[in-house]
């Protein structure tokens, strides 16, 4: 193999699901950094573990992929949890924590979200959303 096609990936960016582009990354860079903030710094292989626990417990607990998933989670969670959701074929809505809960609670809804996805910060939030009229939401956490 020459130098110039162990850098070339079998499809192109447009022709691959992000899941797949993830996968890829990890083969071929598994240390490098795919995710850093002032908190914390994720290697591709530590984000594609992570994403592969989060979807693992989406999977346990919500049968459907027809409807979305809301994402609860500080800014380095949220990259883990979205990926994770990513990997179950399903798709999701964001939340904002620092959103008033009136406004999340609108979200929550009218996006019809059947699953929380939330960080250990935001659990107690999640936990109250869970309750306030979304009666078969679950919350795993990220």
């Amino acid at each position: 193999m020459d130098d110039t096609s162990k850098h070339q990936f079998a499809l192109s960016p447009t022709q691959q699901t992000i899941p797949d582009r993830l996968e890829e990354f990890v083969q071929r860079y598994p240390s490098r950094i795919a995710f850093k903030s002032k908190k914390e710094t994720l290697t591709w292989d530590t984000l594609n573990q992570s994403a592969n626990r989060v979807a693992r417990a989406i999977l346990g607990m919500c049968e459907s992929r027809d409807r979305p998933i809301a994402l609860l989670v500080d800014q380095g969670a949220s990259i883990i949890a979205s990926f994770g959701v990513l990997k179950t074929a399903g798709f999701y809505v964001p939340l904002t924590p620092s959103h008033p809960s009136a406004r999340n609670s609108y979200i929550l809804k009218e996006s019809e979200a059947t699953l929380i996805v939330t960080d250990n910060k935001n659990f107690p939030v999640g936990f109250r959303f869970g309750w306030d009229g979304l009666p078969n939401t679950q919350h795993p956490r990220a």
